[in-house]
């Protein structure tokens, strides 16, 4: 069975089949309910999709490499459902460390900065005018602020081919300039737990509204279906053009 044409196929489509199916409806504040319910189902479309994703990526793998075959197949990746940060971060170094056993290469960029950008254009230019943005504008300034915020710092990061190990993880995990903690990793992990919260219902029992504490707490600024659809289309990005570099090689 043939994968690639599925691999190849962004996550950001995702978001552009929503925006074509309901740009007819009239973003009135009727439909606020509505749209928050299929933006949560664009979402889990999305984070579905990047899970499908990262276990053909393994399989794949696996199809040209019988130690990493066994690997899989006896779970020591211990990958699960491929949807944490760990197992992503495990499968992208499993991508890196099969890419530089194919290319005569010791450091291989990822060029995060530009990705924030290309993404960021891609989605003003997709959501505006859209009920997405009309009946949501408060979210929408606050995902700009903060990729704009994200953009100002510098997020690249590389994967080092030593001789002993290899150096490097997903987003570029630690710290970034100066003290300052990878927002782009905590932004991750934010979503993941929402992704749960979502997938298994778990939000229905709870009657209480968030308290002005909640709100004022850095992180809320997470609280954004804007950012979890970028972050799923950030990752997806990092994944496919590494994919693409290893098919490449083979």
């Amino acid at each position: 069975m043939n994968n690639k044409p599925f691999l190849r196929e962004p996550v950001f489509n995702i978001l552009k089949d929503a925006v074509i199916v309901t740009n007819s409806l009239n973003p009135g504040f009727e439909l606020f309910p509505t749209f928050d319910y299929i933006m949560s189902s664009v979402f889990i479309k999305m984070t579905g999709c990047l899970e499908q994703k990262m276990k053909l990526i393994c399989w794949e793998i696996a199809s040209e490499n019988a130690d990493y075959r066994y690997k899989l197949l006896s779970n020591e990746e211990k990958l699960g459902e491929c949807s944490n940060y760990n197992a992503k971060d495990k499968i992208l170094r499993t991508l890196c460390e099969h890419y530089f056993l194919l290319a005569d290469e010791k450091e291989l960029q990822i060029p995060q900065k530009t990705y924030l950008q290309e993404i960021k254009t891609e989605m003003f230019s997709l959501l505006s005018g859209t009920p997405f943005k009309i009946l949501f504008p408060r979210h929408f300034s606050e995902w700009i602020n903060t990729v704009d915020t994200w953009l100002s710092l510098n997020s690249n990061y590389s994967f080092e081919n030593t001789s002993d190990k290899l150096n490097g993880h997903l987003f570029g995990e630690g710290k970034w300039q100066g003290d300052i903690k990878n927002p782009i990793k905590i932004a991750f992990e934010n979503m993941i737990r929402f992704r749960n919260a979502v997938a298994h219902n778990t939000n229905s029992p709870l009657k209480e509204l968030p308290t002005i504490r909640m709100l004022q707490k850095p992180e809320f600024v997470y609280e954004n279906y804007f950012l979890r659809f970028m972050i799923c289309i950030l990752t997806d990005k990092t994944f496919m053009s590494l994919f693409d570099k290893y098919t490449d090689c083979l």
